[in-house]
């Protein structure tokens, strides 16, 4: 049952708690204005992986009780290029290195190498509360890449941070972060690296801060 499953849960203040669900390997955070789900959980469970999408620390994101920021979903289990395309790395929001998947899905229900997740840490900083994990699905790339993310969170802001740690310096990749919004959130490009996002009425700043960033459409299922 529910109350079998190991879990955390930390109180950063009356309007901010994490939720750590050791069984699953989510993450949740809550305030009184959003609500994060984290994935820093395995692809599935090493016996029977098929279900599972290259999806390694991609989160999702409802804000004033409506869903903002969603990964592509799943449309069907046909074996063919819309399910390929919403297993991949690059239907969900989290980092795309050199164009690959973070683990290596293919046909309607296989998977081969597949992403781990290491080092999960989670730090009290005030009222504020960070949490960082890595995953070695590029590994097999030059230099040896982990993909390291740290969301930040407070009362009424969360910041993202997304490195590439490397034992050879010298080595470069290209890499491509999404950030998927649900359909029924309005996005207008205000300015060269802020969007506004408007749900219920009220609006919050999306800001991409030293990298190029444009908005384009996708398809959610």
């Amino acid at each position: 049952g529910i109350e079998d499953i190991p879990q955390k849960i930390c109180y950063i203040s009356n309007d901010l708690n994490c939720n750590i669900l050791d069984a699953s390997g989510y993450v949740s955070v809550n305030s009184k204005i959003f609500s994060a789900i984290l994935d820093v959980a395995k692809v599935g469970p090493d016996y029977i992986p098929g279900h599972a999408h290259a999806d390694t620390l991609s989160f999702e994101l409802s804000i004033y009780n409506e869903r903002m920021f969603v990964n592509g979903g799943t449309s069907t289990y046909e074996d063919d290029e819309s399910r390929y395309s919403e297993r991949s790395t690059s239907s969900h929001n989290t980092l795309e290195l050199n164009g690959r998947n973070s683990s290596e899905v293919w046909s309607s229900f296989r998977v081969a190498r597949r992403a781990k997740p290491q080092n999960l840490q989670l730090n009290e900083n005030g009222s504020c509360i960070e949490i960082s994990c890595e995953h070695d699905g590029y590994s097999n790339l030059d230099g040896d890449p982990l993909h390291k993310r740290t969301w930040v969170f407070s009362k009424n802001k969360m910041t993202i941070k997304d490195e590439i740690l490397t034992f050879n310096k010298e080595v470069s990749h290209t890499s491509k972060i999404r950030f998927r919004v649900h359909p029924n959130i309005s996005v207008i490009h205000s300015s060269k690296n802020t969007y506004k996002l408007t749900t219920n009425g009220k609006e919050v700043l999306f800001i991409v801060k030293d990298r190029h960033s444009f908005l384009d459409e996708s398809l959610y299922a």
